[in-house]
């Protein structure tokens, strides 16, 4: 007799088989695994008659698909779940995620739910993450430049081309984007020119959270949003400063120094305020689908403000401040930053720049140096911007989008900021020119965003804070409360 390998019952298949049993109760579990070999067409032993009959209460007791064979655990589909929000909003950030990543997350995420209730062990193996990836159709792509990991389909395209007929029902002016980016507000460039070995400066790691809002003509952009690690940094309290909301300034803080729902819904509560206050009366607010932007249960509050997403994993493409904007307004604080190195240097003086001093550049350089023209030229190469003539519908399919948006006044601030550099006398690494430097906060090129920052919290966070960092924070904060 050949070797043939059992196969495994469905749920129905189990339970015409007790149903059987109960009308045939003389019938020995040898006679029935015979019946049930012949009924089923398929390899049914004594022993797996067995063990279905003695587990009838566990199974009646379970709702499940009759078509399933085992039964998985809740807490696995619910982690599952769990990872694939995880995934999504990772991505949105445009950090590469391996499938080592997703295995040490899943895994992590059933030892917090371990410590809320009982668990059967699980195998987050690669038979298991090959299963999940298909289910959620995941598959590995290679990055091609910041939005090469973008798949333009049919279907994004009908969501892209849905979500532009909705802003065409909207005048330019009441069309808005939101975005948050990370700011490394210390960070000087780490090479010099010199005559003679020079002893090396720790960068500074020190990162601030910025968001940035605008409108699609350009004419409104409203005060930065600042999160900082201290509500009350020593910095303020110093200069005696109580509202930094006078410092033209959005301010928050927490622990993490990270955009969460409860600061976004303030933002949002404050941006339809400030819209009613314009006169406004139906404005439309662009986000991209980072889980922290929730906004539906706050659509009872909200007075003329409505709230679109753009289509998932597409912001780095179709997102106006991801295309030159946040771009533009970093050159401008990198520029000021180097400039103020210069003065100290030739007034005699060590550069020492504070979260004051950050905050203050930060609103100088959205406020007065990115214009309206620039932001303008981003809209238009999102292919956000409703036109008239529908032969530029075609026509948006052929603009290349991964390059960035060309705008002349980027060009000259680039310029500008080459000069200062070159005063500076700065000499680059060997893959590191002034546009790296200008961009060194964006999610790929920043070493802070190590895989335990990003396995250790539910959505994507900067860097874990080092002790004697988080030490200054908090006596700084006690500081200035005393």
């Amino acid at each position: 007799m050949t070797n043939r390998k059992c196969q495994t019952l469905t749920f129905k298949q189990k339970m015409e088989l007790r149903q059987y049993k109960d009308l045939h109760l003389d019938m020995k579990n040898k006679e029935l695994a015979r019946w049930a070999s012949e009924h089923f067409g398929l390899r049914v032993i004594e022993s797996t008659i067995c063990r279905i009959l003695k587990n009838k209460k566990s199974f009646l007791a379970v709702a499940l698909p009759q078509n399933r064979k085992r039964n998985k655990e809740c807490h696995v589909l619910e982690i599952e779940k769990q990872l694939y929000l995880w995934f999504v909003a990772i991505r949105e950030q445009r950090i590469c995620v391996s499938d080592d990543m997703l295995i040490m997350k899943a895994k992590a995420m059933h030892e917090r739910l371990l410590q809320e209730k009982s668990l059967n062990d699980c195998q987050y193996s690669k038979g298991w993450l090959e299963g999940f990836k298909k289910r959620h159709g995941i598959k590995m792509r290679v990055l091609h430049g910041e939005s090469g990991s973008v798949v333009l389909t049919e279907d994004v395209w009908d969501r892209f081309a849905q979500l532009k007929a909705r802003i065409a029902t909207y005048e330019l002016k009441d069309v808005f984007n939101m975005d948050e980016t990370g700011l490394f507000y210390k960070l000087k460039p780490n090479r010099t020119l010199a005559n003679a070995h020079v002893p090396g400066e720790k960068s500074s790691k020190e990162r601030i959270i910025v968001t940035l809002t605008c409108n699609m003509d350009g004419s409104v952009k409203l005060p930065p949003l600042v999160i900082n690690r201290a509500m009350k940094p020593r910095a303020f309290s110093r200069r005696n400063i109580k509202n930094p909301a006078n410092l033209g300034i959005q301010w928050f803080a927490n622990k993490k120094v990270w955009m969460t729902g409860d600061i976004f819904e303030q933002f949002l509560l404050q941006f339809d305020l400030k819209m009613l206050s314009l006169g406004r009366t139906r404005v439309l607010l662009l986000l991209d689908n980072a889980p922290r932007h929730i906004w539906s249960h706050l659509q009872d509050r909200l007075k003329v403000t409505a709230v679109a997403f753009l289509p998932p994993l597409t912001t780095s493409r179709f997102q106006p401040l991801d295309a030159g904007i946040i771009r533009s307004f970093k050159m401008q604080y990198r520029k000021l930053l180097i400039q103020r190195q210069l003065d100290d240097f030739d007034a005699g003086q060590v550069t020492n720049i504070d979260v004051y001093d950050a905050v203050l550049m930060i609103e100088k350089s959205w406020t007065d140096v990115v214009t309206s023209q620039t932001i303008v030229n981003c809209w238009k190469h999102c292919g956000l911007v409703p036109y008239q003539d529908s032969r530029d519908d075609r026509m948006e399919r052929d603009i290349d989008l991964n390059a960035d948006c060309e705008d002349s006044d980027l060009a000259v601030q680039l310029q500008e900021t080459e000069d200062l550099l070159t005063n500076l006398s700065v000499q680059y690494l060997v893959d590191m020119n002034c546009v790296d430097y200008l961009s060194f906060d964006s999610p790929l090129n920043a070493p802070t965003f190590q895989l335990v920052s990003l396995l250790e919290f539910d959505s994507p966070s900067p860097a874990p804070v080092r002790e004697e960092e988080q030490q200054n924070e908090e006596e700084e904060e006690a500081s200035a409360t005393a």
